[in-house]
């Protein structure tokens, strides 16, 4: 590979990585898990597909402890994948919007279901680009490159 055919491919895929950070950052914006999360959790205590959150006020109105918040309604973006196991009579191995989609969530939460699953996807899709793209960086210093191309 040729110096200059090398510079446009740095070009192009520091685009790409480009358009994939701003286009995160305005979905995690936009989805803002602490809303969103919220709502989507209390519509799938709603429908039974997980935890009720509701069911919490009972518990402090009972002085009782209340269990422990599932890590996937956390804030934590690399738990978006973890179930709902708090309540025994709703387990929910995997959060309900990706396991039953959108279709089937309450027309308030619609706008919210879908922008939780993009952004959840899109997070995939820029991990594994990045993953791939690391990859195959660094099996190219390991094999070299002929006529001493790895250089600007």
């Amino acid at each position: 590979m040729t110096p200059n055919v090398r510079f446009i491919y740095f070009l192009a895929t520091t685009v790409v990585e480009l358009v994939l950070v701003i286009t995160l950052i305005s979905v995690f914006a936009c989805a803002c898990r602490g809303q969103y999360g919220s709502k989507l959790w209390e519509d799938g205590g709603i429908h039974g597909w997980n935890s009720d959150p509701r069911q919490r006020v009972y518990y402090y109105a009972n002085y009782h402890d209340p269990p422990p918040i599932p890590l996937i309604w956390d804030e934590d973006a690399f738990l978006q994948n973890l179930g709902d196991v708090s309540d025994p009579q709703h387990l929910s191995l995997r959060p309900w919007y990706l396991e039953h989609g959108c279709g089937r969530a309450s027309p308030e939460t619609l706008k919210e279901c879908n922008a939780i699953r993009r952004s959840f996807f899109l997070t995939l899709f820029t991990f594994t680009y990045l993953v791939g793209f690391s990859s195959g960086m660094r099996m190219e210093r390991k094999l070299g490159t002929p006529g001493g191309a790895g250089r600007f």
